[in-house]
């Protein structure tokens, strides 16, 4: 009964933590692997997503999104990243959030299993249950878990996590399983679990060493005895082949524009910035004050990395020193072995270029980190109270915790109350329920959950105001900028959300453009965004200026290659647009990128090329109303009239239709055969746009294919009344006269 109502209340208090994000817009990379990417528009396949995303290589996640997706389009809500709307991503934030308390369910039931069934373990844990719930609560709640759950592409985080854990503890009720036909079934399960993490992240590969290392520090008791079983073997066996998932998207390179060795950052400047970085986030683990959504691309220089070098290199050390006495201090080697498993994919040698650091890293290693330092804080516990003169003092360390609480809370409010929008009455509010659960304990005796709920209370507190950062793109990018004012790509971020505000913000736009330039005129990044401010100042030669520049610098670079193929195309020059819209296309072959090369072999004649295009585009994206119509126009233009009659039909569909959507319908109801709806068609579009010649035009035309030249002559003769001069209703009438015989 207390375990249940300590997980009501950690739910609780979870939920409060990231409510003010619930409804936080798409962000960076959420916006191609979500919006943009169109294979999470079906069910199914969606096993093959696009690359250079943060979902290329990871199949199990994109099917999540597709889900996730499904109902969105079920509850018939609007996805584009643009406009912004209330609900487009709060169907995403739900599920993430519910991933993350997933994982802490799994985490407590690792810890509570590991303590209760291993005699090093019990030896300096007396309590599973509660040591096991501190520790989750405080994972759960740590502000610097926020990016993985509020920045909503991080689900690849979050999955890969979940699972990792899952192979922990369905290996663990493995080895603790009566019966030879349980044993098994664990084991398979692991092996499933292990294999959906392997489509999840590429982190996951290093958890078969994981288990192996968790065997030998917590069951066997040697390594020979680890390796020595043969149901033990094939269980291993199975899990290593698990890893080829994962080693087919690392050597497919399906994101070849963000990690590798080609990317000009070297192992050794990566290496030495994993270094500070990690050191950096256990900082931020004791002390969360610098929470930076993104640390930019360059790699650390100088001696910042040197003390995190030290640090590593100690626990390094220490590790390898637990493990050569491992019957003894295995838990610690296990620990320390685990922290490094899962920072090593992203955080040794290989470059991550785009990304020097990134909290969502420590999501999962938060967890081996937390557990050493509250068995040391037990360990020391039980020494105090060991004298009785010491247990006396120790009396007083839970009001000690609640009055360093309530300090800490007011230098909170102070420093971050009003941006994360939390009221005095608020403030004080969360101070006096926490000071009270800590007086209460401290009546009650319970010194411990005295300690858990002043800490949680701050926790939350914290993670309440961060998530309330990620509520707005404007207040998450200024707050990198003011921690970051060093990277380009923050104030790149910045300018484009003044860009799309309502109304545009050009001049700050351009401001903030300008600078990322400053810091870094490499920073190809920016010039597209600067270009796009230029169009809407009306300077069209300065954007194409711009744009020309940029690919002088990187000819390759897809964004400034998209944005003149679509610059020169708006301003009529569709023979210069065309090979650089197609040279998009191929590179990222969406139902955008094709629709735009389509238009473009249209303007120019090619009719042939511009079908194919846009039958591509609506492979990609079955929805895609545009395409449809342009693609129902123009076969309707080529007299495959009954072949359009579907396109058309869902283009109209619901209401939607425009009156020259309905016009071509109407033509191509004819050319079917299906005369009522083609004159039923033709009459609402001439009523709905009775001001333009040309619906009446399309009008007309639906009428001579369904040979009734009088009703033909009727449009043709008021769309000449709009535009007398209009050469095209003239030879349309000519041709009715021609019909019914009468001469001009």
């Amino acid at each position: 009964m207390l375990l249940r109502r300590a997980w009501l209340v950690i739910t609780i208090a979870l939920a409060i933590a990231y409510l003010p994000a619930i409804r936080a817009p798409y962000e960076f990379d959420d916006i191609s692997s979500i919006p943009g990417n169109s294979t999470i528009r079906t069910l199914w396949p969606v096993l093959s997503p696009p690359e250079n995303t943060s979902v290329a290589g990871r199949p199990v996640v994109n099917y999540s999104l597709a889900i996730n997706s499904a109902l969105n389009r079920w509850l018939h809500v609007d996805e584009r990243p643009y406009p912004d709307g209330p609900n487009k991503t709060i169907g995403y934030h739900i599920v993430n959030l519910l991933v993350h308390l997933l994982c802490g369910m799994l985490l407590f039931g690792v810890v509570r299993r590991t303590i209760a069934n291993s005699a090093q373990a019990s030896a300096l844990i007396r309590t599973p249950e509660q040591f096991a719930a501190v520790v989750t609560a405080v994972w759960l709640l740590h502000p610097i878990q926020s990016e993985a759950v509020n920045y909503l592409i991080q689900r690849t985080e979050l999955l890969v996590s979940l699972c990792y854990l899952g192979v922990l503890y369905t290996s663990i009720r493995a080895w603790d399983a009566p019966s030879l036909q349980s044993r098994i079934v664990w084991r398979v399960l692991a092996v499933l679990t292990c294999a959906l993490g392997m489509g999840s992240k590429e982190v996951m590969i290093t958890a078969p060493l994981a288990i192996m290392l968790y065997d030998r520090a917590f069951r066997a008791p040697s390594w020979r005895d680890a390796v020595s079983s043969a149901g033990r073997n094939v269980f291993y066996a199975a899990l290593i082949v698990t890893t080829l998932i994962s080693l087919a998207s690392i050597t497919t390179n399906a994101r070849f524009d963000t990690v590798g060795f080609h990317l000009g950052v070297t192992w050794y400047q990566y290496l030495y910035s994993q270094a500070w970085a990690i050191a950096h986030y256990l900082r931020l683990a004791l002390w969360p004050d610098q929470l930076t959504f993104d640390y930019g691309h360059k790699p650390i220089t100088g001696f910042r990395g040197v003390a995190g070098a030290l640090v590593l290199t100690a626990a390094l050390v220490a590790t390898v020193v637990a493990w050569m006495r491992a019957s003894t201090w295995g838990w610690l080697a296990f620990l320390g072995s685990l922290f490094f498993l899962l920072l090593a994919p992203s955080s040794s040698v290989v470059p991550v270029a785009t990304e020097i650091a990134a909290e969502r890293r420590v999501y999962l290693a938060l967890a081996p980190a937390l557990v050493l330092v509250f068995i040391g804080a037990d360990w020391l516990r039980q020494r105090i109270t060991a004298n009785a003169r010491a247990k006396q003092l120790a009396l007083a360390a839970p009001v000690l915790v609640g009055l360093l609480y309530v300090v800490l809370s007011g230098w909170f409010i102070t420093q971050h109350a009003g941006d994360a929008g939390v009221g005095p009455a608020v403030a004080r509010g969360i101070i006096g329920v926490a000071a009270g659960a800590i007086v209460w304990c401290v009546i009650t005796s319970h010194y411990l959950r005295a300690i858990t709920a002043g800490a949680c209370t701050l926790l939350v507190a914290v993670t309440f105001a961060r998530s309330r950062t990620y509520a707005d793109s404007e207040s998450l990018w200024r707050d990198t900028v003011l921690k970051a004012p060093d990277n380009p790509r923050a104030y790149d971020n910045l300018a484009a959300t003044m860009f799309y505000s309502e109304p545009p913000r050009l001049a700050e736009a351009k401001a903030l453009y300008e600078r990322a330039i400053q810091l870094d005129s490499t920073y190809v990044h920016a010039w597209p965004g600067l270009a796009s401010v230029a169009v809407d100042q009306g300077r069209i030669a300065d954007a194409e200026s711009l744009l020309v520049r940029v690919l002088r610098i990187d000819p390759g670079y897809s964004d400034a290659v998209e944005h003149l193929g679509k610059l020169l195309l708006r301003t009529g020059q569709s023979a210069k647009a065309l090979p650089y819209l197609e040279q998009f296309a191929v590179g990222y072959p969406s139902d955008g990128s094709l629709i735009s090369v389509a238009t473009a072999y249209m303007q120019l004649g090619r009719f042939d090329d511009a079908i194919d295009a846009l039958r591509k585009a609506l492979e990609l994206n079955p929805e895609r109303t545009d395409a449809m119509r342009y693609l129902g126009g123009m076969l309707v233009e080529q007299g495959h009239g009954a072949e359009a009659v579907p396109l058309l039909e869902r283009a109209v569909s619901g209401g939607n239709g425009a009156a020259v959507d309905l016009g071509l319908l109407s033509i191509a109801y004819a050319h079917a055969g299906r005369v009522d709806d083609a004159v039923r068609l033709a009459q609402s579009a001439s009523a709905s746009a009775r001001g333009s010649a040309n619906v009446q035009i399309l009008a007309g035309r639906a009428m001579l294919v369904a040979m009734r030249p009088a009703d033909a002559a009727a449009y043709f003769t008021e769309a000449l009344r709009l535009n007398p001069g209009n050469s095209e209703a003239q030879d349309y009438m000519d041709k009715v006269r021609a019909m019914i015989g009468v001469h001009p």
